[in-house]
């Protein structure tokens, strides 16, 4: 495995399960078409920080366009020098212009993330818009970066499976980030998942409540969103017929799920991860209970499933 940042301890006999990863972007923006509470202040995100870590949960995905986030990461580490967790950031989305701008723009952006963050080193740099890794201009200079001791793994950010397959079949990954949930499968009919875990890429699974909006009550989504009610009736009935609660259920769904290292969770609020934490220790779902999840989202549209097409 290229850059292993994987805690799990499983007999090898035994399927490797998802862990929760800590995502950040509510930590620095008022994110999440469901988000009610806005954007934390520095306590807040102290607090949410802290109760992640103590959980066990040794994974932060962020990105140099979350806001605040770097820096109250950074904040953070500074005041808890005990802590060590593994770090993912993002390199903005690399804009057009002449060689030596593009080259000073990446320079720039890694190395104010190291500054934010207050690390030496970037123990994970994801292209958050993971086809610029298919520039080699791009991709070069990540890779200096590397060599210069300032990167230890490069990985991608991605829309699409197809994306991360194409970038997948001209270089290696060390982790790949992707949208996939119980109604947005399209990554595991692609094959990614399987080239992911050939090629010992960690795969780190987001979305995974489409931003809150399969958790809404059916009456409060956006138009846009208004598909969603029907699966989110469906959801309801399935939680109370099984005795399971609709985000236990979705967590479930993911844990299981051969090639997905990581399930990335964002909250406003410490108290906000105990119920994704007890979900990650129930037993899992049966075969039947997977199918009948897997069958919910087969009939809505990318413009629903993809937050990128959302209006703005």
């Amino acid at each position: 495995m290229l850059f292993s940042i994987m805690m799990l301890s499983a007999p090898e006999s035994e399927p490797r399960r998802a862990a929760l990863a800590l995502g950040t972007v509510q930590l620095g923006l008022p994110y999440g078409v469901a988000n009610s509470d806005g954007m934390p202040d520095e306590a807040g995100a102290f607090q949410v920080l802290d109760a992640a870590y103590a959980a066990g949960i040794t994974a932060f995905d962020t990105a140099r366009v979350y806001g605040e986030a770097e820096a109250r990461i950074g904040s953070w580490l500074r005041s808890r020098p005990g802590a060590s967790p593994v770090i993912i950031t993002k390199l903005p989305a690399v804009q057009a212009g002449s060689d030596d701008e593009r080259r000073g723009s990446i320079r720039d952006n890694l190395n104010l993330s190291r500054r934010m963050l207050g690390v030496g080193r970037l123990q994970m740099v994801m292209a958050h818009r993971g086809t610029d890794l298919l520039d080699p201009l791009v991709s070069d200079e990540l890779q200096a970066a590397v060599d210069r001791g300032e990167i230890t793994a490069i990985g991608g950010s991605f829309y699409t499976a197809e994306e991360a397959l194409q970038v997948m079949a001209v270089r290696d990954l060390a982790g790949l980030q992707l949208p996939l949930s119980a109604v947005d499968t399209r990554a595991v009919n692609s094959g990614v998942l399987t080239a992911a875990s050939e090629r010992g890429t960690e795969v780190f699974a987001r979305s995974v409540f489409l931003q809150g909006a399969l958790l809404m009550p059916p009456d409060r989504l956006p138009p846009h969103l208004a598909p969603l009610a029907a699966v989110i009736r469906e959801l309801d009935g399935l939680a109370l017929r099984w005795q399971i609660p609709i985000a236990h259920l979705l967590l479930l769904f993911l844990r299981e799920l051969q090639g997905v290292s990581y399930i990335v969770v964002g909250v406003e609020r410490g108290d906000q991860l105990a119920s994704h934490l007890e979900a990650m220790t129930r037993p899992p779902l049966s075969a039947e209970q997977r199918q009948r999840l897997n069958e919910l989202g087969e009939d809505l549209p990318r413009s629903v499933l993809d937050p990128s097409q959302w209006p703005r």
